[in-house]
């Protein structure tokens, strides 16, 4: 991630999300179309902004990736969305052009079958409260979906409804730090908004298109506590709230300066969450992190793993008795939450160390 202390994280509720949560559970549906990646998400694009002033803006470095840029998306288009007739909040709508495969001619992405994945399988979308007196949408979110781009083009690790993202800092504070585009400035920012959420788009459906299926993944910034609860019990339940909380609605909108949690709403609610992890347990499967190991032997004190690990179906495998592993911060806080699973009854599970893709998987 281009964010240090990044931590990627699966939620398994993915297929199960629960009640109230139309606009962002998992697609059944998709559009067949017979057009390649631009002119399909250009389409499907059309039928929800049918407006004239749409797109409202669009974002192209003047160098693409395919042609020795830096960046790695082609376009991020924004729209102006007035919101729905439960909730309205006007709001900017970011949807990214390069994570799928936007040409069909092998420049970025190879062609898999029309019945895989277009490219990653996925484009991200963001959606920004507008202010009454902005006319032009900010900029700080093309830089954020880039940099989120670029992390999955560095790892090949592809993001995943129900998934979230530690970012230890405002979302919408853009400096050199953050941003490799020259012209964006330093923007200060006093935003709680710290942390992301991934949720499909409650309003773009799934695509077949000419070069491969498409889904539309939405970023949704959360505050600190909301964050922690999606960590340690489940993504989806705090989307649920979030569904019903009047600053981001069921179109699950990022308003940069929010302050009110879902918690603040509800007081309830941590109590109604300790309740069902003491009967359910949690939903977590999957931690990406960084892992060293060291061997404890009786002729020796210590036996150093090597810097990398790759695990095929070549590699060979042997026990050991005793052996010291360090994670670390965010995947050593989750671990014991992920083990708890044993305690509710739930199949055995064997985590598998991987230093090349730095993952943490369970295989139940």
């Amino acid at each position: 991630m281009a964010h240090a202390g990044h931590t990627h994280v699966n939620d398994n509720t993915k297929n199960n999300h629960g009640h109230g949560s139309n606009f962002t559970s998992p697609k059944k549906f998709k559009i067949v179309s017979k057009d390649f990646g631009v002119q399909a998400i250009d389409r499907t694009l059309k039928r929800v902004y049918p407006e004239p002033l749409n797109p409202f803006s669009v974002s192209s470095p003047e160098k693409k990736i395919w042609n020795g840029g830096l960046l790695p998306l082609d376009y991020v288009k924004v729209f102006l969305n007035l919101g729905t007739p439960f909730y309205r909040i006007p709001h900017w709508h970011y949807v990214t052009y390069g994570l799928s495969d936007l040409h069909g001619d092998g420049r970025v992405h190879v062609f898999k079958g029309r019945d895989q994945p277009s490219g990653f399988g996925f484009e991200l979308t963001f959606r920004l409260k507008k202010d009454s007196n902005e006319n032009v949408p900010p900029s700080w979110p093309v830089t954020l979906l880039n940099d989120l781009s670029r992390y999955v083009f560095k790892t090949g690790i592809e993001l995943c409804t129900f998934d979230y993202i530690p970012w230890f800092d405002a979302l919408n504070k853009v400096g050199k730090e953050r941003s490799r585009n020259p012209i964006i400035t330093p923007c200060p920012s006093n935003s709680y908004i710290n942390h992301m959420i991934v949720v499909n788009d409650p309003q773009l459906l799934s695509l077949d298109t000419a070069s491969g299926t498409v889904n539309f993944l939405q970023i949704v910034g959360v505050l600190k506590e909301e964050f922690h609860y999606a960590r340690s019990w489940k993504t989806s339940g705090i989307v649920d709230q979030l569904e019903i909380h009047p600053q981001s609605g069921n179109m699950l909108v990022t308003d940069i300066s929010r302050k009110i949690s879902v918690f603040d709403l509800n007081p309830r609610l941590v109590l109604e969450i300790f309740s069902k992890i003491e009967s359910e347990g949690t939903f977590l499967n999957k931690v990406t992190c960084h892992v060293l190991w060291k061997e404890i032997t009786d002729e020796t004190d210590t036996v150093e793993g090597p810097e990398n690990v790759s695990l095929n179906e070549q590699d060979e495998f042997r026990k050991m008795k005793c052996v010291h592993l360090d994670f670390d911060a965010n995947a050593a806080e989750l671990l014991p939450i992920m083990l708890c699973d044993l305690d509710f009854g739930l199949p055995f599970c064997s985590y598998v160390l991987c230093m090349d893709g730095n993952s943490l998987n369970r295989d139940d």
